[in-house]
């Protein structure tokens, strides 16, 4: 394998796993809470961190942002309020 440097770390043969912490969604559009769950990553020892950010308008139709979403994590009571 190549030897690479990220940031102020090699990566390569010979050299400790590169840590990606997964925030994805999960900070639900709100910076604060993306710096938040960043810091939490790095206190855990996360060497980066890969967040997604959608527009779930785009990817839904009228109909599918209206649909119940009946789960106990849920954020709304429909897809498009989660």
């Amino acid at each position: 394998m190549t030897e690479l440097q990220l940031g102020n770390k090699n990566v390569g043969d010979g050299h400790s796993a590169f840590i990606i912490a997964e925030i994805g969604i999960n900070h639900q559009g709100d910076v604060s809470i993306a710096k938040n769950l960043i810091q939490k990553a790095k206190e855990c020892g996360a060497d980066a961190v890969k967040l997604q950010k959608r527009c779930i308008s785009r990817i839904l139709t009228k109909s599918g942002l209206e649909m119940a979403y009946d789960n106990r994590n849920s954020f709304g009571k429909t897809y498009g309020e989660h």
